[in-house]
């Protein structure tokens, strides 16, 4: 009764938070921060978990199906993109209106469980989820649950309002606030009735898809602010109510409620984290040092003579597939051959030598062999054919020469190259890294859950090729993982297909490609990939005998404090990025990539087909030389403004490409007053 009546209680804050921050273009710009991290961290870390539980980790494609499929629909019906927004923002809305059902009928049969439980804790038996921590765990969630409720019903009762009041009225907001409060009310009473429906794997995957509806209609939604501010003390706010979220989610988190996904997404963090500060410290100093002679010894010759030149130069690299991104940007910006960098980017993370070296122990000389052999014959293959598109798609930004290196000292081109690998690709890579890590984090479990063990070899390969493109593993990482599959049945070329697809290419990748080459490119990037994988992987059945595995079994990292200080300092980087960003556009570049241009300049949705959206979107982007530009635009869209606005949008793509035309205010370097 305890938890249904704060539930109550704290329901009202919601419009009355938003009718407050609404006064300061300060407290606005908090309040959405906190919202976007607030209901992502519910979503992310108490129903996604809880979904999987009940209905599977496939459930975890429909969440993402909600968050990306409204963008996928308003892009392909110009004329009908509002109403689909319109759509996804109904059906998300009833989606809250759902589950604080079934908040209640937690509420009445948990008494003491957790708030987003769902109940999960009263079925143990049928599930078998291994909670066996007893009085132990009632004691934790006892403690955890008023902080729990405030968490699940402050953001709720905020994304309410912020998504009807200014669109519909404060009526149509307060109804369905209403019929929030009514089905906790009729959850909690009817408890015994509802309850068999929480281990509905239906209702379950009903609700996580919505879920994603939610996150997508709200990272489209902007507060509109009665007194406007400049977008850096905006960003600054925003950032700072992401940063009050984001301790709020932790804390009200027990530490028993570590779930399959939460410590896959730890441990791919904690084994990321050293390659990405490699990566990102490489590419600042190759854009800075990198000399005209080491570009033009790249482009000798055709195209396969370019890729195994940039094979080559990226084996002596410590270069894992997380921090190859960076340093496969900043090449592509000094003008290296698309061959060339393309084989980099697919030979570097796989041709490691640690990778290699523990390989021998774990999966034999032979198939170690046939791992080198088919990544080399892979970098080749994705260097020569798709480098041909790349050519005939220049990137997004013309390739930087350095005008004046011989006038600037040895540390200005070191400040400049950390300006350029700790704010600009952070700035660029970071939203991406953890949207890949968060990706991985969902279908890592499945590989490792004999997935595909009895299909038919070729289809086999075809699965684990196929499910490796998304997951975000390094080769060293993925090696064990391969020999426990192989050691289970799962035959030597599905495993090399895997190792070849899962380091060499995961959801950033293909996001970052899109962004410097276009979506074709990735597009064709990924057919060459799988395609090339598929084809050696069932090479390798045909040339490998199967079995005669000895396995040790995985080898598992400790809990040595010294492999959290990478993760600290990454993380540090991405709070940085985000603070001078704002929460809004960090997240939006895989949430809402739609609002930004080949420039990274932000476009309201309606410059492409005429969306309906309210938008306000601020942009702050460290360019190579390490100076700042600015871009900030604030719009309220309606259909009856439509050829009002249009005219602005000329006038915007004018006013930028002039920009574009102007000389630089700064010097050849870079190096800005402001700067030195």
């Amino acid at each position: 009764m305890l938890a249904l009546l704060l539930s109550l209680i704290v329901l009202p804050l919601g419009p009355l938070l938003y009718g407050a921050a609404r006064r300061s273009g300060a407290s606005i710009a908090f309040l959405d921060g906190f919202l976007l991290v607030s209901l992502g961290g519910v979503i992310l870390l108490h129903v996604l978990p809880e979904t999987v539980a009940i209905a599977g980790g496939w459930t975890a494609l429909l969440f993402l199906a909600g968050v990306f499929l409204p963008i996928a629909v308003e892009r392909s019906t110009r004329g009908l993109a509002s109403r689909a927004y319109a759509i996804a923002m109904g059906l998300a809305i009833a989606g809250l209106i759902v589950h604080s059902l079934f908040d209640g009928v937690a509420f009445s049969l948990g008494g003491e469980g957790d708030v987003h439980g769902h109940a999960t804790h009263d079925h143990d038996h049928a599930h078998d989820h291994d909670h066996a921590h007893g009085e132990e765990s009632s004691m934790i969630h006892s403690h955890a649950l008023p902080l729990a409720v405030v968490l699940h019903r402050i953001p709720e009762s905020i994304a309410i309002w912020w998504l009807l009041r200014p669109r519909h009225g404060a009526l149509a907001a307060l109804a369905a606030m209403a019929l929030l409060a009514l089905g906790s009310i009729t959850g909690f009473a009817l408890a015994e009735q509802f309850g068999r429906l929480l281990e509905s794997a239906t209702l379950a995957s009903v609700q996580i898809f919505a879920a994603g509806l939610l996150l997508h209609v709200i990272s489209h939604r902007n507060p509109e602010a009665l007194q406007p501010i400049d977008r850096r003390r905006k960003n600054l706010w925003s950032g700072a109510g992401a940063l009050a979220a984001l301790v709020l989610v932790a804390g009200a988190v027990p530490a028993d409620m570590a779930t399959p996904i939460g410590r896959e997404f730890l441990k791919l963090a904690l084994e990321s984290a050293p390659a990405l500060l490699i990566g990102y410290l490489a590419a600042g100093l190759l854009h800075v040092f990198l000399s005209s002679a080491s570009v033009r010894w790249l482009g000798r010759g055709g195209a396969l003579q370019q890729a195994a030149r940039g094979m080559a130069f990226g084996l002596p690299l410590p270069v894992c597939s997380c921090g190859v991104l960076p340093v496969y940007r900043s090449l592509v910006m000094r003008g290296v051959p698309p061959a060339a960098a393309m084989a980099f980017l697919v030979a570097t993370p796989e041709l490691g030598i640690d990778a290699l070296l523990l390989s021998f122990p774990l999966l034999g000389m032979e198939l170690t062999l046939a791992r080198l052999a088919s990544a080399v014959l892979l970098a080749l293959l994705v260097g020569t054919l798709v480098g041909a598109r790349v050519r005939a798609s220049a990137p997004s930004e013309p390739a930087e020469e350095p005008c004046c290196d011989a006038r600037e000292s040895f540390g200005e081109r070191l400040r400049r190259a950390w300006r350029v690998g700790a704010f600009e690709l952070v700035d660029r890579t970071g939203a991406w890294i953890l949207f890949g890590l968060g990706v991985a984090a969902m279908i890592g479990p499945l590989a490792s859950s004999g997935l595909g063990v009895g299909l038919p070899m070729p289809l086999e390969v075809a699965l684990f090729a196929l499910l490796g493109m998304p997951t975000y593993v390094c080769a060293t990482g993925a090696t064990p993982l391969v020999a426990m599959l192989i050691w289970k049945g799962v035959s030597p070329g599905a495993a090399l297909a895997f190792l070849l697809t899962g380091p060499a290419t995961n959801v950033t990748t293909y996001g970052l490609l899109s962004r410097l080459h276009g979506r074709r490119v990735a597009l064709a990037f990924g057919a060459v990939m799988a395609a090339g994988s598929i084809a050696l992987g069932i090479s390798a059945n045909a040339l490998l005998a199967p079995g005669g595995l000895e396995f040790s079994g995985p080898h598992e990292h400790g809990a040595e404090l010294w492999r959290y200080v990478p993760l600290a300092v990454l993380f540090a980087l991405f709070a940085a990025s985000m603070f001078r960003l704002g929460p809004r556009h960090f997240f939006g570049q895989f949430l809402a990539p739609d609002l930004h241009d080949d420039d990274d300049a932000c476009m309201p949705r309606e410059a492409h087909h005429g969306h309906a959206h309210d938008h306000d979107h601020d942009h702050d982007h460290v360019h190579d030389s390490g100076h700042h530009h600015d871009h900030a635009r604030d719009h309220d869209h309606a259909h009856a403004h439509e050829q009002a606005h249009g005219s602005r949008e000329r006038s915007a793509s004018e006013a930028r490409a002039a920009l574009r035309q102007a000389p630089p205010a700064t010097g050849c370097c870079g190096a800005s007053a402001g700067d030195e």
